[in-house]
């Protein structure tokens, strides 16, 4: 980020952290200085109140007036919730919210007009991450400041960032994203991104490449503006018209083939892997959270809803099987083509777009009938 203000002409920047800079970040100071842009850095723990204060008295001069605050402060302490402390949820606030309640604080009292104020937020306040109950609350309540600041009539942005690679906390996390539809953004993306945001006027914004049914799949409860994807797609119609039209023996089949793909897609197995029918799911290398992948996949597959710890109630493919084989097949027929908004293989915005702008005003009400219950009568009928 540094760099990118340097090439945008800022005169000065100040570098806070809690540590000293690397060798790689004094390298690239040393750059930006030969280019012509003041750089100091400050040893500064943002979540001291003293020494946030002292920050800003060397940041802010008559010669320098403060003109910006980016704050990317922050840090994690991974954990599921039943074993998060006050601790923990101390680590993640301390840099990340308090830091940022400091600046905001301390630049109104000390009447510094500010141009930016702009908060590293995370998707993670928005979708939620697993394990990161704290920092999602750390993170949330950067979003609420911006907010809060903006009814003052003070200037803030918040950004919710996806995971980045190459720098950042998230950089080491690869993989685990990609799992959840998180594709690492590459910092020049970032950037690109970042420079377009401080061209606009609005006070949050997440910038994330997401696959969208990966993300879906990853969720135990979906939230309504992810919940289209948990409609079915045209292969769930293709599954359930073949499960309605054959015998009982030919079901178990066919479920004994599905089942056993989807275990492959979610441990991520290739075709050459045989799978066990009767081995557990957890002695394949399935975790928590594979088995909520797997949940969700089967569950928009047949269209039913399912429970949470199937994959633990029934922990093999042939212990599954025997459960579905329990469960009512759902007529193909009864799911609307109005309700597939769009294939989750393929998400298009103008597509979608498309879609709803082709409902009637019949299907219109319907849809909005089965949200709400009933309207409320001085709103009047559907016809006026």
């Amino acid at each position: 980020m540094a760099k990118f203000l340097s090439k945008k002409n800022v005169g000065r920047i100040i570098l806070a952290a809690r540590s000293k800079p690397s060798v790689y970040i004094t390298e690239i100071i040393e750059q930006m200085q030969q280019k012509g842009t003041t750089v100091l850095t400050c040893q500064t723990d943002i979540s001291d109140k003293e020494q946030t204060r002292a920050l800003l008295v060397l940041a802010n001069s008559e010669d320098y007036p403060l003109k910006g605050i980016f704050h990317a402060a922050g840090s994690i302490a991974d954990a599921p919730i039943v074993k998060q402390t006050a601790q923990s949820f101390d680590n993640a606030f301390a840099a990340k919210a308090k830091g940022a309640w400091y600046l905001h604080e301390l630049t109104t009292k000390m009447s510094i007009t500010l141009e930016y104020f702009v908060l590293f937020s995370s998707i993670a306040s928005l979708k939620g991450s697993a394990a990161q109950s704290n920092y999602a609350a750390a993170n949330s309540f950067l979003d609420g400041l911006a907010y809060h600041r903006i009814q003052q009539g003070l200037k803030a942005q918040t950004i919710n960032w996806g995971p980045w690679s190459q720098v950042g906390m998230a950089k080491d996390l690869i993989s685990l994203h990609q799992r959840q539809g998180l594709i690492a953004l590459k910092p020049e993306q970032a950037m690109e991104s970042f420079e377009q945001i401080l061209r606009q006027d609005n006070v949050q914004q997440a910038v994330a490449i997401v696959n969208w049914q990966k993300m879906a799949e990853q969720l135990s409860n979906i939230p309504s503006w992810l919940s289209e994807l948990a409609i079915a797609d045209s292969e769930t119609l293709e599954v359930l018209e073949e499960l309605a039209n054959i015998s009982v023996t030919d079901r178990e089949k066919v479920l004994k083939k599905i089942i056993k793909e989807e275990v492959r897609k979610t441990l991520d197995l290739v075709n050459s892997q045989s799978i066990n029918d009767d081995k557990g799911f957890f002695e394949m290398g399935m975790d928590s959270l594979m088995a909520l992948e797997l949940k969700n996949r089967l569950q928009t597959l047949i269209s039913q809803p399912l429970e949470n710890t199937i994959a633990f109630d029934y922990p093999t493919i042939t212990d599954l099987i025997k459960y579905i084989m329990t469960l009512p097949i759902k007529n193909s027929k009864t799911v609307k083509k109005q309700d597939i908004f769009f294939n989750n293989k393929d998400f298009n915005i103008d597509k979608l777009k498309n879609n709803i702008e082709s409902l009637s005003d019949e299907d219109v009400y319907e849809k909005l009938l089965s949200k709400i219950g009933s309207f409320p009568q001085d709103i009047g009928d559907k016809d006026e």
